[in-house]
């Protein structure tokens, strides 16, 4: 069965809001732990093919891609990055055309529910990161969604 897994990108500091803070370049590096050490592979699979959001230029974010560089080292993995933030239907149309057992998609916390909405074919309003334990939801790292192949449209 194949699985699509959305992670938001790593901190970042106040002052430089283009690379991963020291806190999110440790949450990078958890990252190949959280895939090797999982035990239940029905519910999370190891990634076969990883897509970072692109870097929009010099001065935007490039922490989706820093996010996911210790795990693709790891599993000795091309990072596909060819699409911007905004660039929602090109990533979905790409999305649903390309060959993979368990995609992981690193992306801005805001975008990931318009992708899913897109992939799932449906105008119901997601929320990125609603997770009971966090107080504030834009603040939240550490969701997860994982999509299986027989909801995917």
């Amino acid at each position: 069965m194949k699985q699509i897994i959305f992670i938001r990108h790593g901190e970042k500091t106040k002052k430089d809001p283009i690379n991963l803070s020291n806190k999110g370049f440790e949450r990078a590096r958890e990252l190949v732990s959280f895939f090797i050490n999982n035990t239940n592979y029905e519910l999370l699979k190891t990634p076969d093919k990883i897509i970072a959001m692109k870097q929009a230029h010099k001065k935007s974010s490039n922490r989706p891609y820093q996010t996911v560089t210790p795990l693709a080292e790891y599993l000795s993995i091309n990072i596909f990055s060819p699409f911007k933030r905004d660039q929602i239907e090109e990533l979905v149309d790409y999305i649903k055309n390309m060959e993979f057992n368990c995609l992981l998609i690193c992306w801005e916390h805001s975008c990931i529910p318009k992708i899913v909405s897109r992939l799932l074919n449906t105008n119901h309003e997601l929320i990125w990161g609603l997770n009971p334990e966090s107080k504030e939801i834009s603040n939240n790292y550490s969701a997860v969604w994982i999509l299986k192949d027989n909801i995917i449209s």
